[in-house]
């Protein structure tokens, strides 16, 4: 795991994240979120967490 930290005052701007889960696998109507405690990452409540997108069967 890579952490990436930045103090200081907030940037604004869209943001580009990629991920790739090596050894996970869902079936047809699963999905992978991100989640967290912070608004921007739906505050812990799954409904509004940020879905991955599938790339193929390896990303």
């Amino acid at each position: 795991m890579i952490v990436i930290n930045y103090l200081g005052n907030r940037v604004k701007g869209e943001v580009i994240v990629r991920a790739q889960l090596n050894g996970i696998s869902t079936n047809p109507g699963e999905a992978i979120v991100v989640t967290g405690d912070c608004p921007e990452l739906g505050s812990w409540d799954i409904s509004k967490a940020y879905q991955l997108e599938y790339i193929n069967s390896n990303t």
